[in-house]
């Protein structure tokens, strides 16, 4: 099955199938984890309320990055922060991203 795409005009237009080849991955995920503080401070609707802490968490992470080009690649990436439970709030959460990336 193919589906083709119409991208700027008469005369250029992108097509993706099942029989494309995937995006390469040029070298091995990559995976990381590090300890460090982290400082808390209550907020609400953008304003500070009430007395900041400093409590001690861990970080993991992991992702892969996709070459496009030589030069060019888009990369994802997740991270989950583990931080104690302050005056019973969690701060303590998932964050995925993708992102592109140019070297030269």
């Amino acid at each position: 099955m193919r589906l083709s795409a119409d991208v700027g005009g008469a005369d250029s237009s992108t097509t993706f199938g099942a029989g494309d080849a995937p995006p390469k991955i040029d070298g091995p995920p990559f995976v990381g984890a590090g300890v460090g503080s982290y400082f808390l401070q209550p907020m609400d609707n953008g304003d500070s309320f009430g007395p900041s802490n400093t409590r001690v968490g861990a970080r993991f992470l992991g992702g892969v990055e996709f070459f496009t080009a030589r030069t060019f690649s888009v990369k994802g990436e997740a991270r989950y922060d583990v931080v104690p439970k302050v005056n019973g709030y969690n701060p303590s959460g998932l964050s995925l991203s993708i992102g592109v990336k140019s070297y030269f």
